[in-house]
């Protein structure tokens, strides 16, 4: 999951809920991931609380944190969308606020994000394919995580209105956000 600081409000009430999560003592459990280290040799565990509750299960159900799907790590990948999608439901933290505009993202941008927009094309682009968005934003699934995507999932997505998340970055100047699972990407209804 990912926890995002963007705003004091956010980061406040995150803050006042882990530490409700964490008050009653005892000794939480860490269950490391496929994966046990991200590049920059961070810790990717399921923290358990001392009643054997998911600590990421209950921040994604109170919309206090995106699920970041990161193969090989995708224990528990339907039990935490099942949780973001309650969070999503009814509208709680960080579901409160809009996503951003793929065609509105500021300069210089960058960060863990939402954005909503519409597909103009998909296309093979290098070592990855390419979903330019409507505006300035490209989407990158590169090939190492492209057998986690569906065929018909990619038939549908030129014209969809789509919200993906994940790290949105620069490359020449222009915004880019990495796929590495389609449990970040989400086909929104029709207009």
């Amino acid at each position: 999951i990912y926890t995002t600081s963007q705003s004091s409000a956010a980061s406040d009430v995150y803050k006042r809920q882990l530490t409700e999560l964490t008050a009653a003592g005892g000794r939480f459990r860490l269950v490391p991931g496929k994966d046990p280290r991200d590049r920059h040799g961070r810790l990717l565990a399921h923290v358990y609380d001392p009643s054997g509750r998911s600590v990421a299960e209950e921040l994604l159900r109170l919309g206090l944190a995106y699920q970041n799907p990161f193969p090989p790590n995708l224990r528990h990948l339907d039990c935490y969308r099942r949780a973001e999608d309650a969070a999503r439901e009814h509208s709680r933290g960080l579901w409160a606020a809009p996503a951003l505009d793929a065609e509105q993202i500021p300069g210089g941008e960058q960060g863990f994000r939402r954005i909503e927009g519409r597909v103009a094309s998909v296309a093979r682009r290098g070592n990855a394919l390419q979903i330019q968005l409507r505006g300035p934003l490209a989407l990158r699934v590169r090939d190492q995580d492209i057998h986690h995507f569906p065929k018909r999932l990619l038939d549908a997505l030129p014209g969809a209105r789509i919200e993906v998340r994940g790290w949105l970055y620069r490359w020449r100047g222009h915004p880019r956000l990495r796929l590495r699972h389609p449990a970040a990407l989400r086909v929104l209804k029709a207009d």
